[in-house]
C-alpha cells in the first residue's frame, strides 16, 4: 500500500509540469463560447457536430488557469481541407 510520502511525491510531480505553449488557431470552449456569445450547450453541440465529421480536432494542452492552476485543458482547432 502507497505511503503518504508516495501520494505526495506524484502530487508534486504533477503540479509542477511545465505549461504547454498553445499554438495560434487552438481555442478553448470558454474562449468560442464568449467569442460567438452562445451558451456552454450550444458550444459543446456545435464542437461535437464539427468533431464527428472530421472539421475539427481536439488537444490538451497544459496551461495556468484561473480556477484549477497549472491544468490540462481541451483546446479547438479547425482543420482546414
Amino acid at each position: 500500500m502507497s505511503g503518504i510520502n508516495d501520494w505526495l511525491a506524484v502530487i508534486a510531480k504533477e503540479k509542477s509540469k511545465d505549461v504547454d505553449v498553445v499554438s495560434k488557431g487552438w481555442y478553448r470552449r470558454s474562449e468560442l463560447q464568449r467569442l460567438m456569445n452562445l451558451s456552454k450547450y450550444a458550444v459543446n453541440q456545435r464542437l461535437k457536430d464539427l468533431l464527428d465529421k472530421g472539421l475539427c480536432e481536439k488537444k490538451r494542452f497544459r496551461i495556468q488557469t484561473k480556477e484549477r492552476g497549472n491544468f490540462p485543458e481541451i483546446h479547438y482547432k479547425l482543420i482546414k481541407k
